[in-house]
């Protein structure tokens, strides 16, 4: 991915440049399990896809966060987490607010679905933000 000035595609280009996959990866399993152990006593399907939802929220919240405070990576990248820090933190809260939503929509109703990813995207977008607003971008 390139990433070129004005373009609205540059902090996504920035995020997947950053992203710290093994670490997010692990943060999701142990969230998505954590979620699992603490609701043995409700139905199996439910616990399932609780299960996913919480993988994908700790998932993005701890991808976005990392990558935010990172110093070393690719220049452009984090000069543009340094230069826009809440365009920056939509990525994460995207990725987080709609696999929460999806995994809520097969559990709940749409509405339900709707305000539990809005709510989810809304705190990761939040969490994200302050992060790369206060540690982000390296050197600026």
């Amino acid at each position: 991915m390139a990433l070129e000035r004005n373009s609205k595609g540059t902090s996504v280009a920035a995020a997947t440049l950053l992203w710290p996959w093994t670490t997010s990866l692990a943060a999701g399993v142990i969230g998505g399990a954590g979620f699992a152990l603490m609701n043995l006593s409700i139905n199996i399907f439910a616990v399932g896809l609780g299960s996913l939802a919480a993988g994908a929220f700790w998932f993005a919240l701890v991808g976005g966060a990392v990558a935010a405070a990172r110093k070393s990576g690719d220049r452009r990248a984090l000069r543009q987490v340094g230069r826009n820090p809440w365009g920056f933190a939509m990525v994460p809260a995207l990725i987080g607010g709609g696999g929460v939503a999806l995994f809520n929509l097969l559990m709940l109703n749409i509405a339900g679905a709707i305000f539990g990813g809005l709510g989810a995207a809304a705190m990761i977008f939040v969490v994200v933000g302050v992060v790369a607003a206060v540690a982000g971008g390296g050197k600026r």
